[in-house]
């Protein structure tokens, strides 16, 4: 601004024209030209700060996803990990040679397996008893869900039963 008041000042004390590359330059000229800087440095400097700030909301987009992605890989082995888990239907020993030989034997194994994701038991006289009073071959007959799968077992007197939902 220095400069334009002092070159304003010697083109009208000479009260004639200079030229500039060919071109007649007088002090409004050199003013305008002035403010045309002023006004390119501003605009760069806006530019320059719509730039920072686009660079940090991208950064916190990049963020956020990063997170959300977290979340849901976390989500997924919560999921995952949250095992199906078994509820007894029904549960009764039975004579293999007379089926209306039986007994109850679903308190024990519901006591048993319920809410497990696995369970073992031996299938003798102590679940309920012998119905076929150690006459018959007998063995246990076991309905139980895993969720909406619903599953059948058969074990034999004597061996060890395994109820799972893996």
């Amino acid at each position: 601004m220095l400069f334009s008041k002092a070159f304003s000042r010697f083109v009208a004390i000479l009260g004639t024209s200079l030229c500039l590359f060919g071109q007649p330059v007088f002090a409004d000229t050199i003013s305008d030209l002035e403010n045309q800087i002023e006004l390119v440095k501003k605009q760069t400097e806006l530019e320059l700060e719509k730039n920072k700030l686009l660079k940090e909301k991208l950064a916190n987009v990049t963020q956020r996803a990063a997170i959300a992605a977290k979340q849901n890989e976390l989500s997924t082995a919560v999921r995952n990990e949250a095992a199906v888990l078994i509820k007894v239907n029904s549960a009764y020993i039975s004579s293999k040679v007379d089926g209306t030989k039986r007994c109850n034997a679903a308190p024990f194994v519901e006591h048993k397996c319920n809410g497990e994701k696995e369970c073992d038991f031996k299938v003798d006289e102590t679940i309920c008893g012998d119905p076929s009073n150690k006459i018959d071959a007998k063995n246990i007959v076991l309905n139980y869900s895993c969720d909406k799968l619903v599953k059948d077992a058969s074990v034999n007197f004597g061996l060890q039963a395994h109820l799972t939902c893996n």
